[in-house]
């Protein structure tokens, strides 16, 4: 038996999230932490992007404490969710990247 879990977003549009999740080297990543910080980034993001070039994807960021931030990348492709990747304290230059090529979306 499959468990398919997600996370509703701002739109309450599903985005499923996978059993192992990639971290910014491309690494796999299971723990159950990590899923509640992503599902509550998806959830109560403070910054929506959305960025359509050859795929269309989109960015949730969050604090999760006072110290750490979390950036949550969504492929969305046939019009289903799912979260590809996650970016643990997202550098400066990496966000400026994206503020660049983004289309920000209202909450």
């Amino acid at each position: 038996m499959t468990i398919l879990r997600h996370a509703l977003d701002h739109s309450e549009r599903p985005v499923f999230i996978g059993m192992y999740l990639l971290d910014k080297d491309y690494n796999f990543v299971h723990s159950d932490l990590l899923y509640l910080r992503v599902a509550k980034t998806i959830e109560h993001p403070t910054i929506v992007m959305d960025i359509v070039d050859s795929h269309h994807k989109r960015y949730y960021y969050r604090a999760i404490n006072w110290e750490r931030t979390l950036l949550v990348c969504v492929k969305i492709s046939n019009g289903l969710s799912e979260v590809e990747q996650y970016i643990e304290e997202p550098s400066g230059k990496f966000m400026a990247q994206l503020y660049r090529k983004a289309n920000f979306v209202s909450l």
